[in-house]
């Protein structure tokens, strides 16, 4: 099934689109799409207005089966209509059309003059590979949890991974504290253990703390994480809002990681909202993302291997100037799979391995070694 646009026609934004809809009804439905995003009016309206119709109404380009019951339709957008930020880009290609469970948005050639309005990741593949000095395989990672574990316990798990030659250690999405004084001891703690850690394995090992609650306090806690060192921060813009995390991250030097928390209330397996490639390889991209966890297929929640593929070669696109991103497959991934992982998606992934790493027999250090170990023997 194809799921990527080949490029720019003459300017215009052209965007993909999956229709649900039996084969006589595609057509009526493509239109309503084009209406819809564009102008919202009644089609007796726009027999009043030629110029409108000519220039502003989304503009059908290509409508093909592809599937019993499944199309995909190309419309083409003046990007004027998404001049303005990223609201107004996303209202542009989704929108009111979001609220049809028939539509899903799939991907977007966008041209320069909108793209550049985002400056995209900081960092992405090459800036990470250089902090870390990790060239030409796969990057390996875990979680810090569970939320409630005693605080000597989460700095004892810190340390391990790193002295176990972990190289990125991030906070789990749950790990939130609601007083600052609490959360400003444990981020402390958390990246005092891994320099001890990283000095017993001789490597380098980044940490990236969590970045949750409301913005005037999240600015308070950004300033504090770049003050100390901190390399990096994890966000869930779908929990903090793609502008306002646009927003807060404009001015960041550190590494960023979003998390895909509540994606699944637009951006589900079973179709509709926005696609899961679009969502994290574009738009989690655009304002920021240097590295991107999403649910993979074969753990803990649906996911299609095709759709998984997909949203790594989303991430790692070439999109103007954008730098390429991370993919990080997760979401109940397991040291019996690493194979399959590597086959997956390549070096140019970093793996992270959270539950299965945490209650290995032989503790987090000797794990992570393992862990480390078998990666890099498929890359020799």
């Amino acid at each position: 099934m194809r799921n990527t646009l080949e490029g720019v026609r003459m300017g215009r934004i052209e965007v993909l689109y999956r229709l649900r809809v039996a084969a006589g009804e595609a057509q009526a439905l493509a239109r309503a799409v084009a209406i819809e995003l564009t102008v919202e009016v009644p089609e007796g309206l726009l027999e009043r207005y030629p110029a409108i119709e000519k220039d502003i109404v989304a503009r059908l380009e290509s409508l093909e089966e592809i599937a019993p019951g499944l199309h995909e339709v190309r419309l083409s957008i003046d990007p004027t209509l998404a001049a303005g930020g990223l609201p107004q880009l996303l209202n542009a290609l989704s929108g009111n059309v979001s609220m049809l469970p028939s539509v899903e948005l799939v991907d977007a050639s966008i041209p320069d003059s909108i793209l550049s309005q985002f400056p995209g990741p900081r960092f992405g593949i090459e800036g990470i590979r250089s902090r870390l000095g990790v060239p030409g395989r796969p990057i390996i990672s875990t979680a810090l949890k569970p939320r409630g574990a005693p605080i000597e316990d989460l700095v004892a798990i810190a340390e391990g991974f790193a002295a176990g030659g972990g190289e990125v250690l991030k906070d789990d999405h749950n790990l939130n504290e609601a007083r600052f004084e609490d959360y400003r001891e444990r981020v402390l703690r958390v990246r005092d253990a891994v320099r001890r850690g990283s000095e017993i394995s001789g490597g380098r090992c980044l940490y990236f703390a969590l970045l949750l609650g409301p913005l005037p306090e999240l600015e308070r806690r950004l300033q504090f994480l770049a003050s100390e060192g901190i390399e990096g921060v994890l966000v869930a813009p779908m929990l903090l809002g793609l502008e306002g995390t646009r927003a807060l991250l404009a001015g960041t030097d550190r590494i960023v990681w979003t998390h895909p928390s509540f994606t699944g209330a637009i951006a589900h397996p079973s179709g509709g909202g926005i696609s899961p490639s679009f969502l994290h390889g574009v738009l989690f991209r655009a304002i920021g993302a240097d590295a991107v966890v999403f649910a993979n297929h074969g753990g803990r929640f649906p996911a299609a291997r095709e759709e998984c593929l997909a949203l790594a070669a989303q991430c790692r696109r070439s999109r103007g100037s954008w730098r390429p991103s991370f993919p990080v497959p997760a979401g109940g991934m397991r040291f019996d799979r690493i194979d399959s992982l590597v086959g997956d998606f390549g070096a140019d992934t970093i793996f992270l391995i959270g539950g299965d790493l945490l209650i290995s027999e032989d503790g987090v250090e000797a794990g992570t070694r393992a862990f480390k170990d078998r990666v890099r023997s498929r890359f020799e």
